[in-house]
C-alpha cells in the first residue's frame, strides 16, 4: 500500500511552511486592520444662510434668516462645526456650534431670526469630523481580519508532525488540516482525509513493526509500536494491502459527465461569492442595508454548499473509476455505472466499495470535499 511521492518534502518542512504561511497571513491581517483605521482623506465643509422671507421698504430690501445649511464634500459619520455670523462690514455678531450626524448635507436652525441689516454672511470657523466610510470599513475589515487571525492561528497550531527512525526505516507522521498520513522511507504507507471527529487512528508497517498513530482533536500525536509476530494478523483498511492509484489530471469530459457538473457548481458558487462581496460593498459604502445583508447572507452562506462538489477520476485495469462527492450524495462508479453510494449531509467518514475487473476498490470520503481511492486484489 505504497505511493511514491514525486516531489518529496519532509513533514517537518511541510509543517514549517504551513506555519510560516499562516504567520505571514496573520501579519497581513494586522496590517489591514491598521490601514483601515487610517483616515481616507479630507472633507471640505461649506456653510450658507437660508432665507426665510424678504420684504421691501421703498428701495431697501430686507431679508430674514432663520436657518443655515452645511455641505461636506464627503459623507461624514459625525462632525462638530463652529460658525461665525458676520455683519456687512465684516464684524463678528455671534459664534454658534453645531453637532452633525451621518450625511453630507444638513440644514440647521439658527438660535433666532436674523435680518440682513444685522448679518450678511456665515463663515466656518472650525470643523472636526469623522468620515463615515472610515468607520464602516474599519469595522468590517477589523471583524473579518480578527476572524481570519483566529482561524489561521488554529490552523498553525493544529498542523503537527513526528519523525523517527525504526529498525533502519524512516517514519514520518503528518497531521494537517486537509489530510493525515504516514510516510515510511519517503513513501506514503497510509493516508486519510481530515474529518471532523475527536479521534483518528493511522496504522502502517515499518519493517517488522506495526506503527499505530493516535491523533486527538487538537492533533496531538501519540505513537505506539507492536511487533507484527506479537500483534498477530494485521487487518483493517489502513494496513491490509493495496495501493493508491494516480489520479487522472485531465480526463476527457465527454467520458466523465461529473466533471461538467462539478464545474457548473463551482461557477455558481463563485457567482454567489461575488454577490456576497457586492453585498459587503453595499453595506460599507452605499448603505443599502437590505440589499447588502441579503447579498452577504446568500453569497457567504449558500456558496460553500456548491463548493462541496468534487470528483476524481482514476484508470484501474483499463476501467474508468469516478469518485463523486456532494453536500448530500457520494458515490463510486466504474465505467459510468454507480456501484456504491451513500446519502449524508455530515462531514463524517464514509467508505464505499466497488470492483473493477480483478481489483477491489475502497473509496474514502471525509471532510469538506476530500476523497481517496485504495486498490487491492479482489478476493477469490
Amino acid at each position: 500500500m505504497e505511493k511514491k511521492i514525486s516531489s518529496y518534502m519532509s513533514v517537518s518542512k511541510r509543517v514549517l511552511l504551513v506555519r510560516c504561511l499562516c504567520i505571514c497571513l496573520i501579519l497581513l491581517c494586522v496590517a489591514a486592520i491598521i490601514l483601515s483605521a487610517v483616515p481616507l482623506g479630507k472633507a471640505e465643509c461649506s456653510a450658507e444662510l437660508k432665507k426665510s422671507f424678504s420684504y421691501s421698504v421703498g428701495t431697501v430690501e430686507t431679508q430674514s434668516y432663520s436657518r443655515i445649511s452645511f455641505e461636506f464634500s464627503r459623507e461624514i459619520e459625525r462632525a462638530d462645526v463652529v460658525v461665525r455670523l458676520v455683519t456687512p462690514g465684516g464684524a463678528e455678531v455671534e459664534t454658534i456650534s453645531y453637532r452633525l450626524s451621518r450625511g453630507w448635507r444638513f440644514v440647521e436652525d439658527l438660535p433666532r431670526t436674523f435680518y440682513s441689516d444685522e448679518i450678511s454672511d456665515v463663515e466656518v470657523a472650525s470643523v472636526n469630523y469623522t468620515l463615515a466610510r472610515q468607520n464602516d470599513i474599519a469595522l468590517s475589515v477589523g471583524v473579518l481580519a480578527a476572524v481570519l487571525i483566529v482561524y489561521l492561528a488554529i490552523v498553525a497550531l493544529r498542523t503537527r508532525c513526528k519523525e523517527f527512525v525504526l529498525d533502519g526505516h524512516k517514519v514520518e507522521i503528518y497531521c494537517g488540516n486537509i489530510r493525515h498520513y504516514i510516510n515510511v522511507d519517503e513513501k506514503t504507507a497510509v493516508s486519510m482525509p481530515y474529518a471532523l471527529k475527536s479521534h483518528a487512528r493511522l496504522q502502517a508497517v515499518a519493517g517488522g513493526n506495526l506503527v499505530i498513530a493516535d491523533i486527538s482533536f487538537w492533533q496531538k500525536i501519540t505513537v505506539s509500536l507492536q511487533k507484527l509476530e506479537e500483534f498477530g494478523h494485521v487487518s483493517g483498511e489502513e494496513v491490509s494491502g493495496g495501493s493508491f492509484p494516480e489520479q487522472i489530471r485531465s480526463p476527457q469530459p465527454d467520458k466523465v459527465p461529473e466533471i461538467k457538473r462539478v464545474k457548473a457548481y463551482l461557477i455558481t458558487g463563485a457567482a454567489l461569492i461575488a454577490l456576497g462581496a457586492a453585498g459587503c460593498i453595499a453595506l460599507c459604502c452605499t448603505h443599502y442595508y437590505v440589499f447588502g445583508a441579503l447579498g452577504f447572507l446568500v453569497g457567504m452562506a449558500v456558496a460553500p454548499v456548491f463548493f462541496r462538489h468534487n470528483c476524481k477520476v482514476y484508470e484501474v485495469d483499463g476501467h474508468t473509476v469516478v469518485l463523486f462527492t456532494g453536500p448530500v450524495k457520494k458515490y463510486i462508479s466504474v465505467d459510468g455505472e454507480i456501484q456504491d453510494s451513500y446519502f449524508t449531509n455530515t462531514w463524517r467518514e464514509v467508505f464505499l466499495h466497488a470492483q473493477a475487473g480483478e481489483k477491489s476498490l475502497t473509496a474514502t470520503f471525509s471532510g469538506f470535499r476530500y476523497m481517496d481511492l485504495k486498490v487491492s486484489d479482489a478476493e477469490k
